[in-house]
């Protein structure tokens, strides 16, 4: 049986997000947000929380 993955962005507020600010920097104003982009913002974000735990100190039990 496959595992479920958990979501950590969300989709609404990111899509929100994105196009209010290309609404206010681009001239041209977009109307959707792809699921491949939201894959992908959640791919990088899954990558950074990596990062951080990966350069935690070995002591402790706070994640700083």
């Amino acid at each position: 049986m496959p595992s479920k993955t958990l979501c950590l962005i969300n989709k609404s507020a990111v899509k929100q997000y994105l196009l209010s600010g290309a609404g206010t920097q681009r001239t041209y104003k977009f109307t959707c947000v792809s699921k491949a982009l939201l894959d992908d913002i959640e791919y990088l974000i899954r990558l950074e929380c990596g990062k951080i735990i990966r350069n935690q100190p070995s002591n402790g039990r706070t994640i700083k």
